[in-house]
């Protein structure tokens, strides 16, 4: 677990914007059910307005929801993308670690177990931290 805190230390400095990018989701989130119910009760629950008004009317408010349905989704897409390269790039850096910590061991020590075990619990140990990420 120790390992895995040091190499995630470098990537504290986009903390902010994933937060930030979790923010923007949210809050566009919320915003979707308000102009929706901001729709109905301005244009669907009362019939004094004719049909072809009522379309009119509601366009704005229709291409908001869409606005907003749509910085929504780009910022939530956009979060993932940021998260699955910080886990990509910190899966690395911990097994390219791993494989430069076997290299610089003595060759007898290397001889005890076979040359595919070592590699193979680096794989492990990136597949299960890339996961925990």
């Amino acid at each position: 677990m120790g390992i895995c805190i040091t190499t995630c230390a470098h990537t504290e400095a986009r903390l902010p914007a994933r937060l930030a990018l979790a923010a923007i989701n949210q809050i566009f989130s919320l915003l979707d059910p308000l102009i929706f119910r901001h729709i109905i009760d301005s244009y669907a629950t009362y019939n004094q307005h004719s049909q072809a008004e009522v379309v009119a009317a509601s366009r704005p408010p229709r291409a908001a929801a869409v606005g907003v349905a749509f910085v929504s989704r780009v910022a939530k897409n956009f979060q993932d993308y940021c998260v699955n390269r910080i886990t990509q790039q910190v899966g690395a850096q911990m097994y390219a670690d791993g494989i430069r910590h076997s290299s610089e061991l003595p060759i007898r020590s290397s001889r005890t177990s076979a040359p595919a075990k070592p590699l193979g619990k680096l794989q492990k140990v990136r597949t299960d931290v890339e996961q925990f990420i």
